[in-house]
């Protein structure tokens, strides 16, 4: 384990709808999503939000955030954020069928992640062998194996690859027949369809600033490509239908990119009783039971800092014992009273971490620096049998 969740009283849902869904549908879902909260009676306030995610926007995205009792109010462990998410998540499961709906935890070091758990960022390292459709469906798989390992509570992603699009062919022979300059149709269109900066404006004590587009209902559909002119050489008034061809296609609303590779965020969660360390080795041997031909993966949020971490636990205490030695060496002007010092030692470490297994706690940062201090009282008690010891020993006892 490297930084354990905390019960931090409050939690994090995402709303996932199938591409092209309108945000009437998403509004629906976010009220089964406030009606399915009322009915946990530990939850004490919540907010919901459509059109958004942390992962990205869109009319088929939500999010939610709830808050729950105080901590003395909850004093069971079926009230603790770890048993309200998991209940959250099969009452989702079973009662929401327009999308999917996911709860987590917050992470435990703020900034590090958009929730509790590892975050695994699979990578297209084949050179574009791989379509979106293929490398999505190659997540789809790493999901599906995990989510049948006992390891894992849930693993999911937020990576949609089928969402509907309006593509543009530009027939440039009829554009330049027409007399029609192809930097002007693409700024017309830009400006219509997008937006355009003008200038800054003072009003009501502040400066906002002015951009032209079209209105709401004058570019709402790809008929009205026609009601859209630009001139040409001669002066005249050409529509943009006139070498404009939209055409409907699919494709992913957003392509993330990690390390300049194409990447999708794959999110889970250790399931209770196990730790991030083992969710992350599970996730790895998932990965690697796939047998992917030009897929790598690499890590992000916390859970990049426990794998750059890795061993380095080992490294630090094994430094923090030899400068122990060299210290006591310098202060007893002997290389062996050290040592019977420090036999102290591994007996101590080997009772905490037999307790720490028989507790069913893993070995995270704070138990980690238990381990450092409980390496320093067992130093001291070794410290006083040996002094104790060279007293006797100067009186002329003997050793034994």
């Amino acid at each position: 384990g490297f930084v354990p969740t905390e019960d931090q009283g409050f939690g994090i849902g995402f709303v996932m709808a199938p591409e092209g869904t309108s945000n009437d549908v998403t509004n629906k879902v976010n009220k089964k999503i406030a009606s399915i909260l009322r009915t946990e009676p530990d939850v004490a306030a919540a907010g919901i939000f459509s059109g958004a995610s942390l992962d990205g926007y869109g009319p088929n995205r939500g999010l939610f955030f709830f808050g729950v009792k105080n901590w003395d109010d909850r004093p069971q462990k079926d009230q603790t954020m770890a048993a309200i998410t998991q209940r959250l998540n099969q009452k989702m499961a079973a009662q929401i069928d327009e999308a999917r709906v996911f709860v987590v935890e917050p992470p435990a070091i703020p900034g590090y992640g958009a929730s509790a758990g590892f975050e695994f960022q699979l990578l297209d390292q084949s050179g574009g062998s791989y379509s979106m459709s293929e490398f999505a469906a190659s997540a789809g798989q790493i999901i599906q194996a995990a989510n049948s390992d006992p390891t894992f509570a849930k693993v999911f992603t937020q990576f949609i690859p089928d969402s509907p699009q309006l593509t543009i062919d530009v027939d440039r022979d009829r554009m330049m027949a027409l007399g029609v300059d192809f930097g002007q149709a693409m700024q017309t269109f830009s400006i219509y369809f997008g937006s355009s900066y003008v200038n800054d404006t003072f009003q009501e004590g502040k400066v906002r600033r002015v951009y032209v587009q079209a209105a709401a209902d004058s570019r709402s559909t790809q008929d009205q490509l026609g009601s859209i002119y630009v001139k040409n050489a001669s002066g005249e008034q050409i529509p943009l239908a006139e070498f404009f061809t939209v055409k409907q296609t699919i494709g992913p609303s957003i392509i993330n990119r990690f390390n300049l590779f194409r990447s999708i965020k794959i999110e889970g969660s250790p399931a209770p009783g196990k730790s991030s360390g083992q969710a992350i080795t599970g996730i790895q041997d998932v990965f690697a039971a796939q047998n992917f031909q030009g897929l790598g993966f690499d890590w992000t949020g916390i859970s990049r800092e426990e794998v750059k971490a890795g061993a380095l636990a080992v490294v630090i205490f094994g430094m923090g014992i030899l400068v122990v030695y060299l210290v006591l060496s310098a202060q007893y002007e002997s290389y062996t009273d050290p040592l019977i010092i420090l036999m102290t030692v591994p007996t101590a470490m080997l009772g905490a971490l037999v307790f720490l297994s028989g507790a069913g706690q893993v070995l995270n940062i704070y138990a980690q620096v238990g381990l450092v201090m409980l390496i320093g009282l067992a130093a001291g008690n070794g410290i006083l049998i040996v002094d104790l010891a060279n007293q006797r020993m100067g009186e002329g006892r003997s050793a034994l």
